[in-house]
This record gives structure tokens, sequence and C-alpha cells, in this order.
């Protein structure tokens, strides 16, 4: 009975070792998606991100981000603005809400699908806004 155990405990850490590893590579379809959009990017940082891939990189001094799944379609893409790009309703609606809190980073983010929202941090936590300014939950 103990090596019955003892086998299902090695198959399970066995099959977790092979789901960890295949995680850990970038999918090349996401490489060579990312490469077609930008092609002039060169410093990239790869990370993974429940279960999504996030490239991290500058693109002439603008933070970006961009998200595939883990097949290396492309989810979403991230445009770093300043605060006073966000939409006027974006900004109004966290002066009424967040009154004296300042807004650390603000970003334009467009789906695959060209769907627009807008992101906001404030002390440390990140609001998602509709291209109208209005909250998303």
């Amino acid at each position: 009975m103990k090596s019955k155990w003892l086998f299902i405990g090695l198959l399970f850490l066995a099959t977790l070792a092979y789901a960890t590893k295949q995680t850990k590579k970038v999918p090349e379809k996401a490489k060579q998606t990312l490469q077609k959009l930008y092609p002039s990017v060169n410093d990239v940082k790869w990370d993974n991100e429940d279960g999504e891939w996030e490239a991290e990189f500058k693109q002439n001094a603008t933070d970006m981000a961009v998200t595939f799944d883990l097949s290396g379609n492309l989810k979403e893409t991230e445009e770093g603005c300043a605060v006073g790009k966000l939409p006027q309703p974006v900004r109004d609606y966290i002066a009424a809400h967040f009154a004296g809190k300042q807004i650390k980073e603000s970003a334009k983010i467009t789906e695959a699908g060209g769907r627009i929202k807008y992101e906001a941090e404030i002390e440390g936590k990140d609001y998602l806004f509709d291209a109208e300014g209005k909250p998303i939950k």
C-alpha cells in the first residue's frame, strides 16, 4: 500500500515539474508577434503572470507592456501615458472619489479586439476605466 502512494506522489511531482517547465518558456508565437508589432525593440523583459506572458519594454521613452496567452496569442497592449492624457471623465471621477490622492502611474490599454481601457494607480492599487471614463469593476 505504501508503494502505491509513493508511486502516486512521484507521478504527481513529475507532472507538476513538467507543467512548470512548460510555462517557463516564452511561446515562440509571442516572440514573433512582438517582433512584428515592435521591430525596433531590443531590450524586452518577459514575465509569466497568472498564466499569461507579459513583455515589458520602452519605446520612444514610453513604458510599454504587451500581454499574450500561453499559446502566444496577443491579448492586450498597455502604453504608459501622462496623467493629463487620461480622458477628462476619468480625471473627474478620480478627483471626486480620491480627493487629494495622487495618481502614481497611468496607462492606456488596448485589448486585442480593439476595446480601450484606462488604468490609474492610486496608493498602490490599480483602477480600470472604460473609454467613457466609467469605472470597471
